[in-house]
C-alpha cells in the first residue's frame, strides 16, 4: 500500500532577502581626513607665519646695519646742521647725530633732559662706534667705545666724543677678543645711562657685535 504523500501543497521556498547593511568605511574615512586636513593647514599656516616674522627680523637688522654703516667715521656737523637735526620722539629710533645734538644743547632744560633719558631708556639701538678698550671683569665682558665727532663754526671746528659703555655675555668673547683699539664697530645694545650728571652717559646691555666697521 503506498503511503500517503505528505506534501500539503506548499511551494518551495525561495531564498531568504539579505538586509542591507549600511557601511561605516565612509564615515570613518571622513572622521579620519576632516581633522588631518585641518592640522596640515594649521601647519602651513605656523611655517608662513613663522617665516614671515624671520623675514621681518632680518629685514629690520639689515636696515639698521645698512643705517649705521653709513657713518663709519667721526660724525662731522656745522652748527646749523646740529639745530636741524629733529629732536627725538616716542617709538622713533635714537641716530648717533640726534643723541650728539642732544649732549650739545645748552639751552635744555632739566625737564627736558630728564624727559629725553626717560623716553629713550629701553629702546635697542645700533651705533658704529670706535672701540677704546674691551676688559673682562667678574661681572662680564665690558666694552669701552666712543662716537667721536667735531661740530663746525665757521672756519674753524670743536671736537669731542660721547663715551659709551657695552656690557657683553661671556659667549661673545671669541669675537671680542679680536679687536684692537681704534677698530670701528657696528654695536647693538639695550639703552641705558648711568651717571646723574649731564649729559649722562649711554650704556648698551646685552650687547652684541653686528657688523665689523670698514671706517678708518
Amino acid at each position: 500500500m503506498n503511503e500517503p504523500s505528505s506534501f500539503h501543497g506548499r511551494g518551495t521556498p525561495g531564498p531568504a532577502a539579505t538586509p542591507k547593511k549600511t557601511s561605516g568605511k565612509g564615515c570613518l574615512i571622513a572622521a579620519l581626513v576632516v581633522p588631518a586636513v585641518f592640522i596640515v593647514l594649521a601647519i602651513l599656516f605656523l611655517a608662513l607665519t613663522f617665516t614671515k616674522r624671520r623675514e621681518v627680523a632680518h629685514a629690520a637688522a639689515e636696515a639698521r646695519i645698512e643705517l649705521a654703516a653709513e657713518s663709519r667715521e667721526a660724525v662731522e656737523l656745522s652748527e646749523a646742521q646740529l639745530r636741524e637735526i629733529p629732536p627725538f620722539t616716542r617709538g622713533g629710533t635714537l641716530s648717533r647725530e640726534q643723541l650728539i645734538a642732544h649732549a650739545n644743547d645748552d639751552r635744555a632744560t632739566k625737564l627736558s633732559r630728564e624727559s629725553f633719558t626717560r623716553d629713550t631708556e629701553g629702546l635697542t639701538v645700533a651705533w658704529s662706534m670706535m672701540t677704546q678698550d674691551i676688559i673682562e671683569t667678574e661681572q662680564g665682558i665690558r666694552g669701552n667705545f666712543e662716537i667721536p665727532y667735531k661740530i663746525r663754526r665757521g672756519n674753524s671746528s670743536r671736537g669731542s666724543s660721547i663715551q659709551v659703555r657695552a656690557e657683553f655675555p661671556d659667549s661673545a668673547r671669541d669675537e671680542l677678543i679680536t679687536l684692537r683699539r681704534g677698530d670701528w664697530v657696528i654695536v647693538e645694545g639695550k639703552l641705558d645711562y648711568e651717571g646723574n650728571q649731564f649729559p649722562v652717559r649711554p650704556v648698551l646691555t646685552r650687547a652684541r657685535i653686528i657688523a665689523p666697521d670698514g671706517g678708518s
